[in-house]
């Protein structure tokens, strides 16, 4: 399953390695991100972006640059509050528990533990035209 990888990252407790032809192969604590959930199998495709937060992993997938999550919900393995938004993702960055994607407008997305800088909510309409985002390892 390791054959042609072309990137690795990894959490505190998993690996995820993308391959030549899109895919994620995952391995390490199977709560933590090193199991890939076989509804996500599907569309877990195309990846073209991976980042981990501590127990989690994010990818941008596909020609839509929608986002795939998995892994422990409370630091970002569930981005279903978020989902909708998260199209035409230009870029992910993580730390220990969050997530933040950029998107193609320049406006923002965030997810995870929100002790990490999930919630961006009260400078949302502030994060306009962003190019770049920097983390520590508790905000962004």
């Amino acid at each position: 399953q390791l054959m042609t990888v072309t990137e690795v990252i990894a959490s505190q407790c998993a690996f995820a390695a993308v391959k030549a032809d899109g895919t994620v192969v995952a391995w390490g604590n199977p709560h933590h991100g090193g199991m890939i959930p076989e509804e996500l199998r599907d569309t877990l495709m195309g990846v073209q972006d991976l980042a981990a937060t501590d127990f989690a992993f994010a990818a941008i997938c596909g020609e839509q640059r929608s986002v795939v999550t998995w892994g422990s919900p409370h630091y970002g393995g569930d981005s279903s509050e978020v989902q909708d938004q998260l199209k035409e993702v230009r870029e992910i960055r993580s730390n220990k528990g969050s997530f933040v994607a950029i998107l193609a407008d320049g406006s923002v997305v965030s997810w995870g533990h929100k002790g990490h800088g999930a919630d961006s909510s009260e400078v949302r309409d502030q994060l306009q035209q962003v190019e770049k985002i920097a983390s520590s390892s508790n905000a962004f």
